[in-house]
């Protein structure tokens, strides 16, 4: 090889990538005379960077500060969640009965042809924004105890109808009880006696409990060529709001999906702002986390969750990833590094413990 040639050090061979990073003048290595101009910009720092994006499939090369900075706009085509999905998204979210609510005014709006309101400016308020779409575009789409269902705040206790009438059945004589599994309900009486006297018969009976939970609530009978152009509207509205928020309900989303039962709107909000942050390096990474988690759950559910995570959103296509590739294996490796520090902290621990009960000191 000439050794006044400049070549892109990416596409040599690992031996002369490794070569040309640690030498800075002419001189011999394995038989071969090299000759390598130093650039501006730190090599070390460029060569692993484009070694990294070459292995994850990535190309044009990039500094490591602009790599933790970028993020990607999703596809025009909306994310449909599936009634499994959707149901644990909003139980994740806590916000059952708003969201329900929010939903029932949605629609109203739509069917009287008014603009919908702002989604709002957290992260957070636009992702229930998004789970009251979702659970109204859910609604249309099933049956008719399908759109009660969705359009109704059932708790997790009894997701749907039928399991909500069993309940009522066997609450027995209980109005107290009666009342608790109605209280989220629109227009059902505040008084528990009122709801036992309400409900005593109607709860026997699935058909006329939909009826009156239709009532109570000003639930609409819609036809399905209402339901299918009220739903044209809706997803019109999530594509527009996955336009300009979609990185941020992505995060949301994947985090929640393998949080299950642990999920919750904060650990939500951490990892979006964990993938859409300026934050970087580990030191900047660790204290983002320890303001808003205490150090115990960060190690025992926060860490674990986030680690997760990252490693499922690596294996998604792009358009369902909340950022790009390259930032998110770089998260990984913090947080993976979060985990080797904690292992090496409890052994030095266990060490110093050890010393003090060899030598008879208590050490604190």
């Amino acid at each position: 090889m000439d050794p006044h040639i400049r070549v892109n050090p990416a596409s040599l061979p690992q031996t002369q990538r490794l070569a040309e990073t640690h030498q800075t003048r002419q001189g011999p290595l394995d038989g071969m005379t090299l000759k390598v101009r130093r650039p501006e910009d730190d090599v070390d720092e460029q060569i692993e960077t484009s070694y990294r994006r070459q292995s994850l499939g990535l190309d044009a090369p990039r500094t490591e500060l602009q790599i933790r900075q970028m993020k990607i706009n999703v596809s025009d085509k909306s994310h449909e969640l599936n009634r499994s999905d959707a149901q644990q998204y909003l139980r994740a979210l806590g916000q059952t009965k708003s969201s329900a609510n929010l939903a029932q005014d949605l629609l109203q709006r739509l069917l009287k042809g008014t603009p919908l309101p702002p989604p709002g400016k957290s992260s957070l308020e636009i992702a229930e924004f998004n789970a009251a779409l979702q659970r109204l575009d859910s609604a249309l789409r099933g049956t008719d105890s399908d759109f009660i269902e969705w359009m109704s705040p059932l708790k997790a206790e009894t997701p749907d109808l039928s399991t909500l009438t069993k309940k009522l059945q066997d609450a027995g004589n209980d109005a107290g009880r009666m009342q608790s599994l109605l209280e989220d309900f629109r227009g059902i009486p505040n008084e528990k006696e009122e709801v036992a006297k309400q409900f005593e018969t109607l709860r026997f009976d699935l058909n006329a409990l939909k009826g009156a939970l239709r009532d109570a609530q000003s639930l609409p009978s819609l036809d399905e060529r209402t339901k299918r152009q009220v739903r044209e509207k809706v997803q019109d509205e999530i594509r527009e709001l996955e336009r300009e928020h979609g990185t941020h309900l992505l995060a949301f989303r994947n985090l929640l999906n393998k949080a299950g039962d642990s999920g919750s709107p904060e650990l939500a909000e951490t990892y979006d702002e964990l993938v859409h942050g300026t934050a970087t390096g580990l030191t900047a990474t660790m204290e983002a986390l320890l303001r808003k988690h205490p150090e115990t759950a960060l190690v025992q559910t926060v860490i674990p969750i986030l680690e997760k995570t990252l490693s499922h959103e690596l294996n998604l296509s792009e358009e369902m990833r909340s950022t790009d590739k390259e930032k998110l294996y770089a998260i990984l490796s913090e947080i993976q590094t979060m985990h080797v520090l904690k292992t090496i902290v409890e052994r030095l621990q266990a060490f110093v413990s050890s010393l003090g009960r060899l030598y008879g000191l208590a050490i604190r």
